[in-house]
């Protein structure tokens, strides 16, 4: 691919994905912090803060999200996908499928690949290589992210074009499959993102703070941050404030998502009664009082359960 910022869009930086083995690890995660939700037929086993900050990624100006996953065959499901998990409106992108199926039982062939294409990683001719290809000609990044749990199995490519490593204009990430992104593996990502954009940031969370504020009013995302002072939250959504600490963005992420699901499924005026309201998934808390106190997990569960029609979320 060359030097992206020879060629690239100004700006642009375009973070490609894969579904299993990056958000949907392969194996059992431990602790409370992760979900199990079925997408059709598929169980997804996925961890809420991985996917909040992966989003605040995605919120940054000059930032674009694109799907890079064997889930093209189906896009429907990853229509489904992303409402599920919250990804729904920052994936704008999805790279080409050699043939993918249509809802209604059709194909569609892609001739943009040959007939050596293939599903098997080990080979050079991947259908995923050129995908990739394909997807950054399109774009025409200037920087250009990609994880993927296969990602540098492919023999006789030349050498470093697709093998996971860093530099400033490429990022090639190959999680554990077995876990998919971990926290540090979002950490590295931010850093490198970051590279020359300090800002990006704090626009990220004043556009979630905003969404916020527009929904459930200054008073109660004061509320959710433990401040006192409804003008600060206010001020975190103009950017005339430094954004809050690490541990308040978590919360913030938390609740814009569920907010977006609940409110998308259900209706704004559903959603903010289920933020104040006594909610049995949460010990006859409200979620406001839960997302204060960090049991985020929990009002995941939470908000999964009311737009699957579950009577007591």
């Amino acid at each position: 691919m060359g030097d992206f910022s020879d060629t690239g869009a100004s700006g642009l930086t375009v973070i490609a994905l894969d579904v299993d083995g990056v958000l949907n690890a392969f194996g059992r995660l431990p602790g409370p912090s992760s979900l199990t939700v079925y997408v059709g037929r598929w169980p997804i086993r996925w961890q809420p803060a991985i996917v909040d900050r992966l989003r605040m990624l995605l919120l940054r100006p000059g930032v674009e999200g694109a799907w890079l996953t064997t889930w093209l065959e189906e896009p429907w499901l990853l229509d489904e996908l992303e409402q599920v998990v919250g990804l729904d409106g920052l994936m704008p992108h999805r790279a080409s499928h050699p043939a993918a199926q249509t809802i209604d039982g059709g194909s569609r062939i892609d001739p943009r690949f040959d007939d050596r294409a293939t599903f098997v990683p080990e080979s050079p001719h991947w259908w995923k290589l050129r995908a990739a290809e394909l997807l950054t000609e399109q774009r025409r990044p200037a920087r250009f992210a990609w994880a993927d749990d296969e990602l540098g199995l492919a023999i006789r490519t030349p050498v470093g074009r697709w093998n996971p490593g860093r530099t400033h204009d490429q990022f090639l990430l190959r999680p554990d499959p077995m876990v998919g992104l971990t926290e540090a593996n979002l950490r590295e990502l931010e850093d490198w993102v970051s590279e020359g954009r300090p800002a990006g940031e704090a626009a990220a969370v004043g556009i979630v703070v905003r969404d916020l504020i527009d929904g459930l009013g200054p008073t109660l995302v004061a509320a959710l941050a433990w401040e006192t002072d409804r003008r600060v939250v206010q001020r975190w959504a103009d950017g005339t404030a430094p954004h809050p600490p690490e541990n308040l963005r978590g919360r913030l992420l938390c609740a814009h998502r569920v907010w977006r699901r609940v409110a998308a499924m259900e209706g704004e005026d559903v959603a903010r009664a289920w933020f104040v309201g006594a909610n049995t998934w949460l010990q006859n808390d409200t979620v406001v009082a839960a997302i204060r106190e960090g049991r985020l997990t929990q009002v995941s569960i939470a908000a999964q359960a009311l737009v699957d029609d579950s009577w007591s979320g």
